[in-house]
Order: C-alpha cells, then structure tokens, then sequence
C-alpha cells in the first residue's frame, strides 16, 4: 500500500521530468544534429545526471527514436490545423510550408541528414510514415484543388504526391544543397513555387501569384 501511494505521488513529477527530457533533448538534436549531441549535452543541459536519463531512456538510440517520431507527429498535426482552416488548396500548401518551417527552421545538415546517416533505422520507419502520411494528405489536396479548379484534372494524384514527398527530403540533404549557399527555407519557397507551376490551371495560376506578390 505504501509502494502504491508513493507511486501515485511521484508519477506527476516522473511524467514530467520525461517530458522535460524529450523537450530539451528534441531542441538540441535539431540545432546540432542527432549524432552531434551526447546524452552528457543533454544532461548538463538540464542540469541532471545522465543516470537520470537512462532511468526513461535506456539508451540514446531510444532516445532518437522517442524524438524523432514526437517531432514527426508535431509536424502532421499542425499540417492537419492548416488543412481544416485552409480557404483552398493553394494557400493551404503555402499554409503547410509555414508550419513546417517553424519546426524544422534552417537545420537541413544537422538534424534530419544526421538522422538518415547515423540512424538508418529509425530514419527509414519515420519515412515510410511521412510517405503514407503525404499521398494521403497532399493527395486531398490536390484532389480538391482539381474540384477548385485550381489544379488540372490530367495529373496523376498519387504520382506527383509522392513526387513532392521525394524531393521535400532531397531538399535537406547538404550534399545537395549546401547550406552555406541554400537556406532551407529559400529552397522550400522556390520548390514550392516550381511544383505549384507545374500543376496550376490557368485560373491556379493567377491564385498562385496573387499569393506570391504578397507573400514575398
């Protein structure tokens, strides 16, 4: 009885603490890569002995993945608020570069390409559900920009989805893009735009860059 009421009253602050890990150490592997940051980093950070850790996290590997996929689940949840308050599809993918942007900010060559480097596994799980996640949710999109209008009717839905999918993660990858000449948000705009182009009907594209004049 004892144990149980001792339980009950330290599971609030336990629940906490975890919390408070998966924050911090969320915020240090995006600014300074997955591989980059130590367990000790996160630690000192927190101002806790790395034993702490280890009693919600048995290693960091756990660690990653328990990351990865809460930051994976922020961004398809925000995109979800964008697509129910969306006037149509245009500004809705205009939205959904904004939302996630705010999360990911500029850290292409530290976060997501350390992850599929030094992390494969995890890696490959997250991208197999942000693919099924994007034919999905781009696919509405897309689908409803064809009832607007806005998009032509000729395109093949789930080809040019996955399309989008492919080359959103081709645009965080340093080797391709160096971050010292591409941000990650210019390259997002300017890729965005291009694909917008590429699928607008005529009256899409007066929406596209009624947006643009105002959004740059």
């Amino acid at each position: 009885m004892v144990f149980l009421v001792s339980l009950t009253i330290f599971a609030p602050s336990l629940i906490v603490m975890e919390e408070k890990i998966l924050q911090i150490a969320q915020k240090l592997f995006l600014t300074h890569g997955f591989k980059t940051v130590t367990m000790d980093d996160i630690a000192t950070e927190l101002s806790i002995s790395k034993k702490t850790i280890y009693n919600f996290f048995p290693n960091k590997n756990k660690l990653v993945e328990v990351v990865a996929n809460n930051f994976h689940s922020q961004i398809t949840e925000g995109i979800t608020k964008v697509k129910e308050t969306s006037k149509n599809p245009i500004d809705e993918i205009f939205e959904i570069k904004k939302q996630v942007m705010n999360h990911l900010k500029d850290q292409r060559g530290n976060s997501i390409y350390q992850l599929e480097r030094f992390y494969p596994e995890i890696f490959d799980k997250l991208k197999k559900k942000g693919l099924a996640f994007m034919i999905k949710s781009l696919g509405e999109t897309l689908s409803n920009g064809i009832e607007f209008g806005l998009i032509r009717k000729n395109i093949d839905v789930d080809f040019v989805s996955r399309i989008y999918y492919n080359s959103i993660l081709g645009l965080m990858d340093p080797e391709i893009y160096p971050p010292k000449n591409y941000s990650l948000d210019k390259t997002m705009f300017d890729y965005r735009e291009y694909f917008l182009r590429s699928v607008v009907t005529e009256k899409g594209l007066k929406k596209l860059d009624e947006i643009l004049i105002n959004d740059k």
